[in-house]
């Protein structure tokens, strides 16, 4: 077991038999181990080790140096400068360090690590575990079942031959599975994933960015498909809290298909290429395959018939099943889903009629005019664009206009309604309802019950109806519409110089007293009937002296 020491100058140190210690000191040194287990640091300089036979341990030192591993299990270690490593036979363990390095694994199982720098790692034949941790890094994964980490920055990940795992980290990465059943992870960032065919995996989590993948193979527009699709479908599998099917949205935009979910930013995928038709999850009863489908969602460990996607010429009067998540086509359907069920249906495109029957139910109209109904129950209507029609029936609804001119009708219970944008008509009908009108000139009655009306944006018209409401006009100039119906209302923001009261039901001006509230209301101004002395609205921080009949409008 010797120790060769340099020195000085370009020295050429040769280890033969045994395990010995090389090392090179400055200059441009070659070191060869020949046989044993040796160690070897090349110090400074542009250096040359070569690890021979055995378990060697090589560290390059400064400079630009080769490392070649040879025979056995050997550790390679670049350190400073722009370094080439080569493990050789046996199973090896590379680290770049600092540097643009070059390392390459060869036979057997190697770990590569590129650590600082823009690296290029190549694991070669064997199951390697590849890392490019820091700099921009091109990692290929060769043949076998490789694992590719592509660390920080903008990495590209190819893996070869072999079912291979490949995961980007941070910055904007281009993964490619190329051939065997790969798993592809692009993490933070708006990453190109391409699965290389075969049956490939597609992870996507919370908050990844936008994912766009070239290659994504669908089930098809059948209950039937073949062996031969069956072995070439891929799977999106979605990591995180709310990725889950009754959130899921599909848009089509052209040859390629936008995955999104509702509530969730910074989650989104798109299929280049593929129509939503061909996107399903199947459960088939016997025969080979008892579970096909593409989608798995959070929460999930296996394919299941969570939801269903129509054909582009299917035109069915209600849902396959309940308890799922529907997705209909472009044409003007007329569809129901269960009674006592939680249907979600999606109206994509077209001028469609969804009911939801009983149960709680989500239904989305898509592009198009639309009518939804909710049905029994507590259930939650998006109108989205166009002119919608929305009716909550009967429970504690949501009803949520989208953008076009809407019409919200709460029916009976304690309803929410969202004008959203556009010119809509809000409706709370019987019950407690919050009604918000949004951006446009809208109309808002409360109707039975206490209700909380706020007009939003622009030049909105609000009516109380019965109980005690609470009325609040938002930006623009406002009417407050007055009454002689049970209860009274408080107008929380009404403001002199840009909003009106209206009367209606034979009211007029020379009706009412106009006075200043007094105790907890004498900041207000009180409107009473002057006759019968019924309070009927409550002006919020208003001075009786600034109002006068140029306020008032008949209805």
């Amino acid at each position: 077991d010797d120790q060769l020491f340099g020195g000085d100058g370009h020295d050429l140190l040769e280890g033969q038999a045994g395990n010995d210690i090389l090392d090179g000191g400055e200059g441009d040194d070659y070191l060869l181990g020949e046989y044993g287990a040796d160690t070897l640091f090349g110090q400074a300089g542009e250096d040359i080790l070569d690890g021979g036979y055995g378990a060697d341990s090589l560290d390059g030192g400064a400079g630009d140096d080769f490392l070649y591993g040879a025979t056995g299990g050997d550790q390679l270690l670049g350190g400073e400068g722009n370094d080439y490593l080569e493990g050789g036979n046996g199973y090896d363990t590379l680290f770049g360090d600092d540097g643009n390095d070059t390392l390459f694994g060869e036979n057997e199982g190697d770990r590569l690590d590129g650590g600082a720098g823009d690296d290029y790692l190549s694991g070669d034949a064997g199951n390697d575990t590849l890392d490019g941790s820091a700099g921009q890094d091109w990692l290929e994964g060769g043949t076998g079942n490789d694992s590719l980490n592509g660390g920080t920055e903008a990495d590209n990940l190819q893996g070869g031959d072999g079912k291979d795992r490949l995961f980007g980290d941070a910055g904007v990465d281009t993964l490619n599975g190329n051939t065997g059943n790969d798993s592809l992870t692009g993490g933070i960032g708006n990453d190109l994933l391409t699965g290389g065919g075969d049956q490939d995996v597609f992870v996507v989590q919370l908050n990844d960015g936008i994912d766009t993948i070239t290659d994504f193979t669908g089930v098809g527009a059948t209950a039937n498909p073949s062996s031969a699709v069956v072995q070439e479908l891929d799977t999106l599998k979605f990591s995180g809290a709310g990725l889950v099917a009754k959130n899921m949205l599909l848009t089509q935009s052209g040859n390629d298909l936008t995955i999104s979910f509702e509530g969730i930013d910074n989650t989104t995928v798109i299929l280049q290429y593929f129509q939503w038709s061909n996107l399903e999850n199947l459960n088939k009863k016997g025969g080979r395959f008892n579970r096909i489908g593409n989608v798995i969602f959070n929460g999930q460990s296996q394919i299941t018939d969570s939801f269903d996607v129509f054909d582009a010429n299917q035109n069915s009067a209600q849902v396959a099943k309940k308890n799922t998540v529907t997705f209909l086509n472009d044409l003007d359907n007329v569809i129901q889903g269960f009674s006592n069920s939680k249907d979600v249906i999606n109206g994509q495109g077209g001028n469609d009629t969804i009911r939801g029957l009983s149960g709680n139910d989500l239904l989305r109209g898509g592009t198009g005019n639309d009518t939804l109904e909710g049905g029994t129950g507590s259930d939650r209507l998006v109108g989205n664009a166009d002119h919608d029609l929305l009716n909550g029936g009967k429970g504690h609804d949501t009803l949520e206009g989208g953008n076009g001119n809407d019409q919200l009708y709460g029916e009976t219970g304690n309803d929410l309604l969202e004008g959203g944008n556009g010119n809509d008509q809000l409706y709370g009908e019987a019950g407690k309802d919050f009604l918000i009108g949004g951006t446009g000139n809208d109309l808002l009655e409360g109707g039975i019950g206490n209700d909380y009306l706020f007009g939003g944006a622009d030049n909105d018209f609000l009516i109380g109806g019965t109980g005690n409401d609470l009325l609040e006009g938002g930006i623009g100039s406002d009417i407050f519409v007055l009454a002689t119906e049970p209860g009274y209302d408080t107008i929380g923001d009404f403001e002199i110089s840009a909003d009106f009261l209206g009367l209606s039901g034979g009211l007029t001006f020379n009706d009412l007293l106009i006075s200043q509230g007094t105790g907890a209301n004498s900041n207000d101004t009180l409107l009473t009937v002057e006759d019968t002395g019924d309070l009927l609205a409550t002006l919020s921080g208003v001075q009786a002296n600034t109002i006068t009949n140029a306020h008032f409008a008949v209805i």
